[in-house]
């Protein structure tokens, strides 16, 4: 008598394996000796009934065969599902499409987008009453003003915020812009401490040895001081603030993530670069920075083990020193759940980016790429409903994966400019081995570490 089995897919970390259900996304630490017995098991998706103590042990009995083209179109219909319920909540106001940076990676064409221009406050007015239109709760939705630099049109952005205050209603709006801050004065920082709900991502790159180089003023000035001398004045003035910072060549993240802490940022957001669509330029930046991660990461995390169980919290802590690490450790101490999220980026659906000339895109990435121009203020053309297809559908290499019903998949952009194919849909190589590793590792911290060596180490129970 033949058992149908779930499908699962076996690991190894550190001579040690582990279960994980492809479809329920539990897993289990696995016995060396069951490991070959499992794996002819997973190659012919079922087993004979002599089986049935171990795949009971596993939980891994079925009641029916395994029907992965049926089960993959019940998650794609879930997920155009959950798209058509998406709303409107983001408008990216493209105020300025030029900039006084001269980045050394920008992937917006020196700012330009293709398209140099300033936004007319008129253009700004008819975004917003659109917005409204569309907006169906205001407490939750936002405008974030983009460029370049959008403060090289500070008098929109003023117009742009007093019309919607009156026409949303005041306080209501959650107001955003990315900012290099270079541009910012005091009485620019006093009117956007004055909004009840401001939010301001700073663009820099780290200490002033890699801000300077990789960031550096279009009229030759190094950029540092005075970025790091704003970014302070903003948070004096009680503004929120987040940073972001492009990883870009040899930078050190660890330096990064610290001069964040050191300028008084108690948030901030490590981007690796990419290439730009726009002009056709592809880089490995992102794939060698994905690479030295694959490389190092297993190593420091069972290292980080090793030390829990020796009892060496200097050890320990050397390696909770890392933000990628210390996040990576604490989810799988909490329980090592993997998140569902097969839906992903909002781009097209919930947020919308309108260029200086009302042209709209799919996201702030997109501006200036004809191909991705979805309709303009107040008309919307076919171009709005290309983002809605699921992964699963449009990527080959997504239905093998052990996180297929799972992933999210990468920044629509990223897959565009890095995947192996030319489509929102590719999906890097990289990027891939890199989140299912993540995976593997949350679980590897989860088994390995026993409630002793969790209460030993932690002060408290370690939550996500």
């Amino acid at each position: 008598m033949e058992l149908f089995v779930k499908p699962f897919d076996l690991f190894e970390v550190n001579g040690q394996w582990f279960l994980l259900k492809t479809k329920s996304l539990m897993h289990s630490m696995v016995s060396k000796e069951d490991v070959p017995l499992l794996q002819a098991i997973q190659r012919k998706r079922c087993a004979h009934d002599s089986f049935r103590a171990l795949l009971e042990r596993y939980r891994l009995v079925d009641q029916m065969p395994w029907d992965e083209k049926a089960e993959t179109a019940r998650a794609v219909q879930a997920y155009r599902r959950h798209a058509a319920k998406k709303r409107l909540v983001i408008m990216e106001l493209f105020v300025a499409q030029n900039c006084n940076m001269g980045c050394i990676y920008c992937y917006g064409s020196d700012g330009s987008y293709h398209q140099r221009g300033m936004m007319t406050a008129d253009t700004a007015h008819r975004a917003i009453d659109w917005f409204h239109a569309l907006c169906e709760k205001p407490e939750e939705a936002g405008i974030v003003f983009f460029g370049g630099e959008p403060m090289m049109n500070f008098p929109v952005i003023r117009e742009s915020v007093e019309y919607a205050e009156k026409l949303f209603g005041a306080g209501k709006l959650t107001y955003g812009m990315a900012t290099n801050m270079t541009l910012m004065t005091d009485a620019q920082l006093d009117f956007f401490a004055a909004l009840p709900k401001m939010n301001l991502l700073v663009s820099i790159d780290g200490p002033k040895e890699i801000q300077n180089r990789q960031r550096p003023l279009k009229d030759g000035r190094d950029s540092y001081e005075v970025c790091a001398e704003r970014i302070r004045a903003a948070l004096k003035r009680g503004i929120a603030c987040v940073g972001r910072a492009t990883v870009y060549f040899d930078a050190d993240r660890d330096a990064v993530v610290q001069e964040m802490k050191r300028l008084g940022l108690s948030a901030w957001q490590l981007t690796a670069v990419s290439g730009c669509a726009s002009d056709g330029v592809r880089r490995e930046d992102a794939k060698m920075l994905y690479e030295k991660w694959l490389d190092e990461f297993p190593t420091k995390i069972i290292r980080f083990v090793d030390a829990v169980k020796a009892r060496d919290k200097e050890a320990a802590d050397a390696i909770m020193a890392n933000d990628d690490l210390r996040k990576l450790i604490i989810e799988g101490a909490s329980g090592a759940r993997i998140p569902r999220d097969i839906v992903g980026c909002s781009a097209s659906r919930s947020h919308i980016a309108v260029a200086a000339n009302g042209d709209l895109y799919p996201c702030h990435r997109f501006v200036g790429m004809e191909e991705f121009c979805c309709g303009t203020v107040g008309e919307r053309r076919n171009g709005w409903s290309e983002f809605a297809q699921s992964r699963l559908e449009m990527c080959e290499d997504c239905r093998d994966c052990m996180l297929r019903f799972a992933c999210s998949g990468v920044c629509y952009y990223q897959g565009y400019t890095d995947g192996p194919r030319k489509s929102i849909y590719s999906m890097p190589p990289h990027f891939c081995d890199y989140t299912r590793m993540r995976a593997k590792l949350k679980i590897y911290v989860y088994h390995t570490l026993d409630e002793r060596d969790k209460s030993w180490y932690f002060t408290r129970k370690p939550e996500r």
